[in-house]
């Protein structure tokens, strides 16, 4: 009866190992992975993708139509291709602000009035700007944020229109 009793709390404990060694290796891999995927450019490709052209320029943007897509917008990602952009639609026509929290790179941005027509950008805004928030001169529906020299080699001016395709 002992026996059989060593043996049974011998098996809990060997159960309860095998289970500490499983959590050890999922929290020692599967976490460092999961913020990797999170904090680089993994998350970006998370939010929907399309085509879209401004002014002259084809070009490929992600979305950010939730408060939490919006309020996390580019920061914590590494670079932004050419010719790629996130598009902030907001809820209403407003002064929108955006700012360069943990921002990696510098950007243009781009306000659009609820038609997609280019009411308002700001050049070559550096990371080193931050707490700074820019506002656009009148409401803006959508706000566009490209790589830096966007604006200036597409020669963009206000009055443009956007298409999404």
């Amino acid at each position: 009866m002992q026996k059989a009793a060593s043996i049974d709390r011998l098996i809990i404990v060997l159960g309860r190992a095998v289970l500490g060694f499983v959590v050890f290796f999922v929290l020692l891999f599967v976490v460092p992975i999961y913020n990797e995927f999170k904090d680089n450019n993994f998350a970006f490709a998370l939010v929907s993708q399309k085509d879209a052209v401004i002014g002259e320029a084809t070009i490929k943007i992600e979305i950010a139509d939730s408060k939490d897509e919006r309020i996390i917008g580019l920061s914590g990602k590494l670079y932004l291709d050419n010719n790629t952009g996130l598009l902030f639609i907001f809820d209403n026509p407003d002064f929108h602000g955006i700012w360069m929290k943990d921002m990696n790179f510098p950007i243009d941005i781009i306000w659009l009035d609820s038609n997609l027509q280019v009411v308002d950008f700001k050049e070559k805004v550096s990371p080193a700007s931050f707490p700074e928030t820019y506002k656009p001169n009148k409401k803006a529906l959508y706000v566009l944020e490209m790589p830096e020299n966007f604006i200036s080699k597409n020669d963009l001016k206000i009055g443009d229109q956007m298409t999404i395709l």
